[in-house]
């Protein structure tokens, strides 16, 4: 689990740094080109057009290297980490999001934030695509050395199967990272009654801030 976040962060780091950093070079060249050239009508537009869709390869791009490794995760924490991605799914339209963090004033060790942070990720994920919800509580509660974390929705719920539940809706991948945490995973759902998902666990006890 640990392997595959340090080769998250070095893939982000690379496709921010290198492929971004190369496509933005290339529309600043282009630009220069249409400012310092005359073109034909045709020919400015087009160039336009090149311009416009660079400029939307570079967002994405910076929008799939956040999603790898979000820099405030690494810089300042869960926390704002959380604050961040749930506004930024707010302002897209997708969710209303209630957000509640308590007993996050001091940083975690940097493996349980990330683990933390992808876990939300997937859940949130999860309630876009398959829920219907309009609304979404996110609560996330430390106390001392354990937490609990509980998403709820307002969506359009699901059959909860005993033996499948858990490894479906997409949450065999969190599955994984609650068990890396020597956590446990609670599911209340029924068709037309909504979601929540419980979920506690261990913190490790980490230098804060450290791998």
């Amino acid at each position: 689990m640990k392997g595959q976040e340090q080769e998250r962060s070095r893939l982000a780091r690379d496709l921010h740094d290198g492929v971004g950093g190369l496509l933005s070079g290339v529309k600043l060249r282009l630009s220069s080109m249409k400012g310092n050239f005359y073109l034909p009508e045709e020919s400015a537009i087009s160039l336009q057009g090149i311009i416009g869709q660079l400029d939307n390869s570079i967002q994405e791009l910076r929008r799939v290297s956040h999603n790898m490794m979000p820099e405030a995760l690494i810089k300042y924490g869960l926390k704002e980490a959380l604050e961040n991605y749930t506004d930024y799914i707010q302002s897209s339209g997708a969710l209303q999001i209630q957000l509640q963090l308590y007993g996050l004033e001091h940083r975690l060790n940097q493996d349980t934030e990330i683990i933390l942070y992808r876990i939300v990720q997937e859940l949130l994920t999860n309630v876009i695509k398959h829920a219907q919800a309009t609304n979404v509580l996110l609560q996330f509660i430390r106390n001392n050395d354990r937490f609990t974390l509980t998403v709820e929705d307002n969506g359009k719920g699901f059959d909860k199967d005993p033996e499948g539940a858990k490894n479906g809706a997409g949450l065999s991948n969190i599955n994984a990272r609650v068990a890396y945490l020597n956590g446990n995973m609670d599911i209340n759902t029924a068709p037309g009654k909504g979601c929540s998902i419980t979920i506690e666990g261990a913190i490790r006890q980490n230098t804060p801030g450290g791998s």
